[in-house]
């Protein structure tokens, strides 16, 4: 059985649930197998890494025949049960990732070969439709878009053909010899760090795992340090579209709540939110119908239950410590689904106590 991070996954949806058990069933305990790690601020389905092999990512898709509306080799029309929405084709999304994964793996002198300055163990991707037979996928001609052999149906997955197409799919590149210990822990490091959350880094790092409070049965993600204002915002403005497109949400199931006292006003968050949104995915940007929620923590009490609230910039709070528990009752008891905590630079006793929560639950 092959090694998994981490320890409790938290899974946005069936699909994904399905091919990361099957990962973990099939692999050998030289694999490792990673849900949704956070690599420069995108977050891919699921990694599996093995020294004998190399690096492989997978995008998981629900999709349904019906679902898939029109195709194109950058945007994907789905029809859903309120109407049809643009999302970015599968194929470069994880084209994307996989640009982003060698970028943050090229930074490591020790994985690079000596010879073509290009690292010494192969990155490929392999898209998973869930819910599509190979019958279905050809019906809709979906690899004429992406490659067969980037491809992985629901026969895949049932028939025992999972561990054949890892494999094929790495020989598509180059094989490796075994990579030394050194080399691997590396590369895990890289993929999915295990840092205490008061140690910065130039990226996010995610306090590991997920948690069920007791206020309505919300799932806490994560609890994020960024190292700016920024980068945080970046990440949110990444994690939303993620969430959106996978889960056919609206904008409006998303709020973004900041402290009283932060120092960028709700309209530069807009700006900054909008130039991501058409830079990062090439969207439209945001409309008057369907918006994000940009609120400060005073108006959190009389602002309405939505699905998806993202708590950032905690380390501007000044307040009592001893309000602070009475605080998290209440941000968690105004989500319906998922709840995110982030900061950046340095931390406060709000942040210490979030941690000191999450790590006793």
């Amino acid at each position: 059985m092959a090694k998994y991070y981490p320890e409790f996954p938290a899974f946005r949806t069936n699909g994904e649930k399905k091919v990361f058990q099957k990962l973990v069933e099939i692999l050998d305990d030289d694999w490792h197998v990673f849900y949704e790690p956070v690599i420069n601020y995108f977050e891919p389905d699921i990694i599996i890494f093995s020294k004998k092999y190399g690096v492989l990512i997978f995008e998981v898709k629900d999709y349904k025949f019906d679902t898939i509306f029109s195709m194109s080799p950058y945007q994907w029309v789905l029809k859903l049960d309120d109407g049809y929405t643009n999302t970015l084709s599968p194929f470069k999304q994880i084209k994307n990732y996989s640009r982003n994964l060698i970028d943050l793996l090229s930074t490591n002198n020790i994985l690079m070969s000596n010879e073509n300055k290009k690292l010494i163990f192969p990155v490929s991707f392999i898209i998973s439709f869930t819910n599509m037979t190979d019958e279905e996928i050809y019906e809709k001609k979906i690899n004429e878009f992406i490659p067969s052999q980037f491809l992985l149906s629901l026969n895949d997955l049932e028939n025992g053909n999972l561990l054949s197409k890892i494999e094929n799919n790495f020989y598509t590149f180059f094989r490796i010899k075994p990579l030394s210990t050194e080399l691997e822990n590396a590369i895990i490091k890289f993929i999915f760090p295990s840092y205490n959350h008061t140690i910065k880094s130039n990226t996010a790092k995610r306090t590991s795992g997920s948690f069920k409070t007791t206020e309505k049965n919300i799932v806490i993600n994560s609890i994020l340090h960024h190292p700016s204002v920024i980068d945080e915002i970046m990440y949110i403005v990444n994690e939303i579209n993620h969430v959106k497109n996978e889960k056919n949400m609206y904008f409006s199931d998303f709020a973004i709540v900041v402290p009283t006292n932060f120092k960028i006003k709700d309209t530069e968050i807009i700006s900054i939110y909008n130039i991501a949104h058409k830079n990062i995915l090439k969207y439209s940007p945001l409309n008057n119908s369907d918006i994000i929620n940009i609120i400060t923590l005073s108006e959190l009490k009389d602002f309405p239950i939505t699905k998806n609230i993202f708590y950032s910039h905690l380390n501007y709070l000044k307040m009592d410590p001893t309000q602070n528990n009475a605080l998290v009752q209440l941000m968690c008891t105004k989500a319906l689904s998922q709840v995110y905590f982030g900061y950046s630079n340095s931390t406060n006793s709000f942040i210490d106590i979030l941690v000191k929560r999450f790590n006793t639950i």
